[in-house]
């Protein structure tokens, strides 16, 4: 398409003497800016997306051997937004309610 636009850029340039040959100049710029939109949207994003699900797809499966996660846990990710519990030292779950300090 890049080099369509441009032959067509010139084949008009050439036939009509030049005239209004910044307003063509224009006009096949922004088709190529066009094309350029439309075969990214339509074939490298899919293509970004779906590699970067299938990253995605890999890191969440466990470990098949032996040995120690590669991610932790959700309760120990903390990636949920809410502040994780941090137990008593004294070994005693929190207290509920209004009157807990």
């Amino acid at each position: 398409f890049f080099y369509l636009y441009h032959f067509a850029f010139y084949a008009y340039h050439y036939r009509f003497n030049g005239q209004y040959s910044s307003l063509a100049l224009v006009t096949s710029w922004l088709f190529i800016q066009h094309s350029m939109i439309y075969f990214f949207h339509h074939y490298e994003l899919p293509a970004i997306l779906q590699q970067v699900r299938i990253q995605e797809m890999l890191l969440q499966t466990p470990p098949l051997g032996p040995g120690t996660p590669a991610a932790l846990p959700d309760e120990l990710n903390n990636n949920s937004g809410t502040p994780a519990v941090v137990p008593d030292p004294a070994g005693q779950p929190p207290a509920l309610g209004p009157s807990s300090p």
